[in-house]
């Protein structure tokens, strides 16, 4: 339940920092931020908490696979950052950010870590449990 309220003030906090765009003119705007571009991984992380939230074998899986995918194409371009710019770097970039820390792709990497690793934890305590219960 945890692990869904903290997807579902992550949705919700980004979609309050979501700007309509609404014009008939062309406009270059300067800045687009990836919340902007893209909501899917936002998307993706609160489904993965739905599916471990149900707690069935089965949703398991599935919340390892859309969580799984998060975390490995983030840890890609993390490291792909980290080999062109440096770690620390990329650490004073992030803090001298001038939007919110919470508005950052990192946390939704380290969101999708932390639900990555519960559903394998739940995963293997499901298994072992139910092989004890049949022996």
């Amino acid at each position: 339940m945890i692990f869904f309220g903290l997807a579902l003030l992550n949705f919700l906090y980004i979609q309050s920092h979501l700007t309509i765009r609404a014009s008939t003119t062309i406009s270059f705007p300067a800045v687009i931020y990836w919340y902007e571009k893209s909501i899917i991984d936002v998307l993706i992380l609160l489904a993965a908490s739905v599916f471990l939230l149900i707690s069935k074998r089965w949703s398991y899986l599935i919340a390892g696979a859309l969580s799984g995918y998060v975390v490995a194409y983030g840890l890609f371009y993390l490291i792909r950052a980290i080999s062109y710019f440096g770690l620390i770097e990329l650490w004073t970039g992030i803090q001298k950010s001038e939007t919110n820390i919470f508005l950052t792709w990192e946390v939704q990497l380290i969101l999708a870590i932390i639900i990555f690793g519960f559903t394998v934890f739940y995963l293997i305590r499901e298994k072992i449990f139910s092989k004890n219960v049949l022996q």
